[in-house]
Order: C-alpha cells, then sequence, then structure tokens
C-alpha cells in the first residue's frame, strides 16, 4: 500500500495505490494541496487493501516548493468575504475541473458502481458535482468539510437524482473557510431526496479531519 502507480488518464494524473482490488475510493484533495495530501488515508483507514485508492492532481498550479507543489481544482475569488460564500454562484473553472474529473474516471476503466468517490473542501465541491451530474453511478460519495455551490441548480440535480447513493458529509461547527450553516443546507438539500442516504457528522473543530472522523470513514467503507 506504501507503493504508488502514477496513471494519466485523459488529462490528469491520478495516484495510484499498488494493490488488485474490485473496489475504488478515489479522493480528490483540496485547494493548495496536491495528490500526495490524502495519500496516507489510504493506509490509515483500509489496512487490509480493500479498496485501490485513486488521487486524482488538480491542474492548477498555484506556487511551487522544494518537494512540493500547491494546486487548485479552480482559483478562488479573494474579494469573497470569509467564511467563503458560493451558494449564488459557480466558480470559473468549476465546471471544466467536474468535467476532467469525469474523464479521468472514465478513462480509468474502472466499474463506477464499484467507486466511492470523495475529497475534502474544494476537492469535495467536485466530487459533490460529478456525483450530481449522475453520468456515472457510484457505489457512495464522501464529503469532508465542503459547501454548497449554487443552490438552485444543485437543487435541481437533487430533486431528479436517479438512483440510490450513501453519503458521508462531515463539518467542523467552527470552520473558518465554509460555512456550518452552508454545510447543513447541503445536508437537508442531499436528505431531500429518498434515494440518497446521508450519514452527516458535526466535530467541535474547524477545516479539518478529526480522529472521530476517520473512525467514522473506516467504518462507511467496510
Amino acid at each position: 500500500m506504501n507503493s504508488t502507480i502514477r496513471n494519466q488518464w485523459g488529462g490528469l494524473e491520478v495516484i495510484s495505490t499498488n494493490n488488485i482490488a474490485k473496489q475504488h475510493v478515489f479522493l480528490i484533495h483540496g485547494y493548495g494541496a496536491n495528490a500526495q495530501d490524502l495519500f496516507p488515508l489510504a493506509k490509515y483507514l483500509d489496512e487490509h487493501g480493500q479498496y485501490q485508492w485513486h488521487f486524482p492532481q488538480a491542474p492548477i498550479e498555484l506556487e511551487s516548493y522544494p518537494n512540493f507543489t500547491a494546486r487548485a481544482w479552480f482559483n478562488i475569488d479573494n474579494s469573497l468575504p470569509m467564511p467563503r460564500q458560493y451558494q449564488n454562484l459557480t466558480p470559473k473553472g468549476f465546471h471544466e475541473a467536474a468535467n476532467l474529473l469525469t474523464e479521468a474516471i472514465l478513462a480509468s476503466a474502472i466499474d463506477s458502481s464499484q467507486i466511492v468517490l470523495g475529497g475534502f473542501s474544494q476537492g469535495a465541491m467536485m466530487a459533490i458535482e460529478v456525483v450530481l451530474r449522475a453520468q456515472l453511478q457510484f457505489k457512495g460519495a464522501v464529503l469532508l468539510s465542503t459547501t454548497l455551490i449554487n443552490q438552485q441548480r444543485w437543487q435541481r440535480k437533487i430533486d431528479t437524482f436517479p438512483y440510490e447513493l450513501n453519503l458521508y458529509q462531515s463539518h467542523g461547527k467552527q470552520d473558518p473557510l465554509l460555512s456550518f450553516e452552508n454545510a447543513q443546507a447541503l445536508y437537508n438539500m442531499l436528505s431531500s431526496n429518498e434515494k440518497i442516504s446521508v450519514n452527516f457528522t458535526s466535530f467541535n473543530g474547524g477545516h479539518e479531519i478529526p480522529q472521530i472522523i476517520l473512525q467514522e470513514l473506516h467504518e462507511f467503507l467496510l
């Protein structure tokens, strides 16, 4: 599980664990991170290699340091106040990034019904966008510390969502970057479709993945 495979699927580089498994997790990093950021979770959450894990690399390069390059799925408009509010808008480049992720999953030739698609922060925004498009049918979804994008559009997608989906969502009550209130609103929207079963966990903390969430993720994936 420690060694990696580097794939070029569609227009994205995807780093994968070097094991064979019928089931798969695609986990999408957040703004300012890269594909290596969440990679340690593969071993931590899946010590027996039940899943093969895949970590897409965002296309936008922000800054480079020795042995590290910060990346993004879309650029952040710094004129937006904190916490960032996206419920009435769609960020520039958002749909293009979702297209790249969809193309990468298709290019992987993995049966999407065996894929849990998830992410953290900006990565989770991308994950739920790809899921709600319903172009592919996923085994499950994981949304860690994320928010609403264009509430009216996502509500229309949720209203017509066509298949049964198990989804895990978490958010910190003191998150300074993406508000807890909008995370709750996203949960309420998702839960409005009886086909979508949402396990939502809040925690006392900020923009992070604490131990309690890792424990619940482990159980969700079993």
